[in-house]
């Protein structure tokens, strides 16, 4: 959850709007900061899309998004990925699940 949450956040916070000053230094201090917040913004879209592959992967058949933005990044990986209507024949029945794998504590980096 702490993803969405991220991913809004850059969202809602992030301005493609640069104040011009007289002073150059400013500009430059400003851009430099644009330009790590579009950087940060391009991480988590690939985060995302990280996340829909691996949700095709597992055969999902469809998703849901955070904010209407990452739509175009969800139905690329739907649209690119599943190679008919649906992914039926997909089976996931080979996967082992203990209790320890489910007490694992996973840092949210």
């Amino acid at each position: 959850m702490f993803l969405y949450f991220l991913i809004c956040f850059i969202f809602f916070d992030f301005s493609f709007l640069i104040a011009f000053s007289a002073s150059d230094t400013y500009f430059d201090k400003r851009h430099k900061e644009l330009a790590a917040k579009h950087e940060k913004n391009n991480a988590a879209f690939n985060k995302v899309k990280m996340d829909k592959e691996r949700e095709v992967k597992n055969g999902h058949d469809g998703t849901w998004v955070a904010h209407p933005g990452l739509v175009p990044t969800a139905l690329d990986v739907f649209g690119t990925s599943i190679p008919g209507k649906n992914q039926l024949d997909v089976s996931l029945d080979n996967i082992n699940i203990t209790q320890e794998d489910l007490l694992e504590v996973h840092s949210m980096v």
